[in-house]
Order: structure tokens, then sequence, then C-alpha cells
């Protein structure tokens, strides 16, 4: 419900979704079916690479 207040709210929505998150789908379809001003930016994760603490002492 928190998402369908914000775009109720909303005059334009920016959404950045990665094509999987269900909750970001839902509030994209609910701009469009309100007539909002959308912009999607999609995006692939990329996944973290955790360097050994001794590695990042050299940062």
């Amino acid at each position: 419900m928190r998402n369908a207040e914000i775009v109720k709210r909303a005059d334009k929505v920016l959404a950045c979704w990665d094509g999987e998150s269900k909750g970001t789908a839902s509030t994209i379809k609910k701009a469009e079916a309100n007539g909002k001003l959308l912009k999607v930016i999609t995006y692939k994760p990329v996944k973290q690479i955790e360097q050994p603490p001794e590695q990042l002492e050299l940062w």
C-alpha cells in the first residue's frame, strides 16, 4: 500500500528496476494505470566482490 500512496501523490515517477523486483514492477504498473509521467531505468545488478582486509589497506 505504501507504493500506491507514493504513486497517488506523485506528479512524476522515476523507477530503477532490475527486471525482477515485484514491488518495483507493481509501482510501474500503478504509475501507468494512473497516467503518471514515468521514466524507468533498467539495470543488471553487479556482483559484489569482497576483498580481504589486508588489500583494503592499500586504498
